[in-house]
């Protein structure tokens, strides 16, 4: 399986353009126990990433030049191996610029849509 991510290839100077990003293709890593697999529908795009990009002190360390872009996604469920957790529902969660990946669900929240949102379980 493919993944498609948004890759910082150099520091921005100014107004950040195309010319500073790159789009790969990488394979999803294998999803193993105590992850899930989450196909990621919607990607943020905030100010804040203008900072995360500098290689300057914020609140967050900046993105490595030749890493994936940081962005906040909410995403589908597609493979679980975390007791916790089915494949099925969608979940918010701090992610990469990325299609897929497989991560803890201490990264996720549960969105049950028209429902309620609540805490994911941790790992123990």
């Amino acid at each position: 399986m493919q993944n498609r991510c948004l890759i910082l290839n150099d520091r921005p100077v100014g107004v950040p353009g195309p010319e500073f990003f790159d789009i790969d293709t990488r394979r999803v890593p294998d999803v193993v126990e105590g992850e899930i697999l989450v196909r990621n529908r919607y990607l943020s795009v905030d100010p804040a990433m203008r900072g995360w990009v500098n290689d300057a002190p914020n609140y967050s360390p900046p993105v490595p030049v030749g890493d994936v872009m940081r962005a906040i996604a909410v995403g589908e469920v597609v493979e679980s191996r975390h007791p916790a957790y089915q494949a099925t529902g969608f979940r918010e969660r701090s992610a990469g610029r990325n299609t897929r990946s497989a991560t803890g669900p201490t990264l996720c929240e549960n969105f049950l849509i028209g429902k309620h949102r609540s805490r994911a379980p941790s790992a123990s």
